[in-house]
């Protein structure tokens, strides 16, 4: 009677779908605690934790690029704006006002 081979995960430490989202997250922001990993059995859970670091990255980069551009164009709107050196003191709706351009 041939012998049967151990079980080996693909990915160890893998009990529930809350300790799999915590393996994608701890892949994702590379804390990895240590307990859980992927295995060399699985080539297919490889290719799926390059695929998600790799969409991960492209995310980031995309959030980042939106944050840099707004905070950009602020920097520019602000350039733009030229204060007049002169003041017009001037009666509008019965009242003196302090206009300036």
């Amino acid at each position: 009677e041939p012998k049967e081979e151990p079980f080996i995960p693909c990915v160890t430490s893998i009990h529930s779908f809350t300790s799999a989202f915590l393996f994608s997250i701890e892949v994702q922001v590379t804390i990895g605690f240590g307990g859980r990993m992927v295995t060399e059995e699985c080539p297919q859970a490889i290719t799926v934790l390059i695929v998600q670091n790799i969409s991960g990255l492209i995310i980031n980069a995309v959030m980042l690029g939106c944050i840099f551009m707004k905070t950009a164009q602020a920097n520019r709107r602000a350039e733009t704006i030229i204060f007049s050196k002169h003041a017009v003191i001037a009666c509008r709706n019965g009242k003196y006002c302090l206009m300036f351009r």
